[in-house]
C-alpha cells in the first residue's frame, strides 16, 4: 500500500492532486472541482527499482481534461525501500480513435508515494 501526493506537469501544470494504492486497486484525486477516480489495473515490475500498471479508472466528473468517466490509467515509478517516484496518465484515448467527439487533454501527474506496508 502506497500514499502520495503530487502535481499535474502538462496542461494544468501545478495543479495538486493525492493518490492512494494497493495492489491493483487506485484512488486519485486532483484540485479540478476536487474530482477523483478509482482505478483497477494489472501491475507489473519488481516491488523495488521500476514497477507499473495498466488499467482503467472511473472518473466522478467531467471536464476540458477528462471526457467520459471511463477512462485508461497509466502508471509508472521507480521505488526504493519506503519512497517511490511516480508517474500517471489519465486519458480516454481519443487519439486512438475512441469517442474522439469528447474532451481529453488528459492528466499527467507526477508524485511521491510512501509506502505504508
Amino acid at each position: 500500500m502506497r500514499a502520495g501526493a503530487g502535481v499535474d506537469v502538462v496542461k494544468k501544470a501545478g495543479m495538486p492532486m493525492a493518490s492512494l494504492s494497493a495492489d491493483a486497486f487506485s484512488f486519485l484525486a486532483w484540485d479540478n472541482n476536487l474530482n477523483f477516480g478509482a482505478g483497477l489495473s494489472y501491475p507489473f515490475g519488481r516491488r523495488k527499482g521500476w514497477n507499473g500498471a495498466v488499467g482503467g479508472i472511473l472518473v466522478q466528473r467531467l471536464d476540458d481534461d477528462i471526457g467520459t468517466h471511463l477512462n485508461f490509467l497509466f502508471r509508472a515509478s521507480y521505488c526504493g525501500e519506503a519512497v517511490c517516484l511516480s508517474y500517471a496518465h489519465i486519458s480516454h484515448g481519443s487519439g486512438l480513435g475512441i469517442q474522439t467527439e469528447k474532451a481529453n487533454s488528459g492528466l499527467n501527474f507526477i508524485f511521491l508515494e510512501y509506502r505504508l506496508r
